[in-house]
């Protein structure tokens, strides 16, 4: 005699492809919002220190541009602590197979990929776009196998 409640089982199962996405997506977030909480937390004495310290091996002007790269991290570090949090929140939600966790995962990469030109008009890097495009395109794949 056949268990009618197997089927229901096999139905709410998660796919393996779905489980190395989101597996995936835990460690870039958490390596992620572990170097934003570095970012936030870095006294502003450890920039100058450190411009010194690149002027004396790269020179002055590029040891400026540096210095100007890491002051526009430390402003964009506490939005994208933020979205980093709400991208793994909604790698979570996936990965109990909630629909919505599609819905706050995308927006929150698609923000962490503009945010940089927003807020300090250098946009992101084209491979930041490409892979948060693929992982987006990955999971909405797996749409289907959630509620």
């Amino acid at each position: 005699m056949e268990n009618p409640f197997e089927e229901e089982k096999q139905q709410n199962k998660r796919p393996v492809f779905l489980t190395v996405l989101c597996i995936l997506t835990f460690i870039g977030a958490g390596f992620a919002i572990l170097s934003e909480l570095v970012v936030l937390f870095l006294p502003s004495s450890f920039m100058e220190g450190m411009q010194v310290q690149f002027a004396d091996m790269l020179g002055e002007e590029k040891a400026e541009e540096m210095v100007a790269s890491f002051v526009l991290q430390s402003r964009l570090a506490p939005y994208q602590l933020v979205l980093s949090i709400l991208s793994l929140t909604g790698a979570i939600m996936m990965f109990q197979l909630k629909r919505i966790g599609f819905y706050l995962y995308t927006l929150a990469q698609v923000l962490l990929v503009v945010l940089p030109g927003l807020i300090g008009g250098q946009w992101a890097i084209l491979g930041a776009a490409f892979w948060a495009i693929l992982f987006i395109v990955l999971y909405a794949v797996n749409l289907k196998n959630m509620k």
